[in-house]
């Protein structure tokens, strides 16, 4: 089981020394609680992607062709066409293109994309099958019971924790450098973790390959 937001809270209290002080608020350690999760998430992501990887599959049509993109959508990593029942992998068109072609007009069969905003625009505006693999944003802590949805080892919570902690000091201003320096080595700690998660060997990949 994963840490809670109600351990968290009660971790940052007892670290910041502030268990019995209405100084700061619940409402304003949950706040501050998303702020150092959302930084980790990134921090993570940044790093090595896979630890945070799903995959959600659509279709384009003739006449539908801007696709909304799932509510948890953060960045894509890579999208594949599967209309013949293999992985092709899509290519990102260039705004340019759209100089000479503004209706997504084309002669190709072969499909091409581009995010804008909550949309992915197919180009040409046919039927494809698609399979994104993107990276879903973090899930903020609301309830008393929720956990941390991030897939972190035990102890990178500390992260977290010497993050609040130094926010509730200064809010007091006190001296936040203690829980400063702590965050910042389970941060290098992380970093170096991260790189290390898979060591397995590598391969090179042709992008340009359609018949797979």
């Amino acid at each position: 089981m994963g840490a809670t937001l109600t351990s968290l809270i009660t971790d940052i209290k007892d670290a910041a020394d502030m268990t019995n002080s209405e100084f700061v608020t619940d409402a304003g350690i949950t706040r501050w609680i998303n702020l150092e999760l959302s930084e980790l998430h990134d921090m993570i992501v940044n790093t090595q992607e896979d630890y945070y990887t799903s995959r959600w599959s659509f279709s384009s049509t003739s006449t539908s062709n801007e696709i909304l993109l799932p509510v948890d959508f953060y960045k894509m990593i890579k999208l594949f066409d599967v209309s013949n029942g293999g992985r092709v992998a899509v290519p990102r068109f260039m705004v340019g293109d759209l100089e000479t072609d503004p209706d997504y007009a084309s002669t190709s069969t072969n499909p091409s994309y581009r995010i804008v905003g909550q949309r992915v625009f197919i180009n040409p505006a046919s039927a494809y099958d698609f399979e994104m693999w993107y990276i879903p944003q973090f899930k903020k802590l609301v309830n008393l019971t929720d956990e941390i949805s991030l897939a972190i080892p035990e102890g990178w919570e500390d992260f977290v924790i010497a993050g609040v902690a130094a926010r509730c000091l200064a809010k007091e201003e006190s001296d936040p450098s203690f829980f400063l320096s702590r965050k910042n080595a389970v941060a290098a700690r992380i970093a170096t973790m991260l790189t290390l998660r898979d060591a397995g060997p590598t391969c090179m990949v042709d992008v340009y390959r359609r018949d797979i």
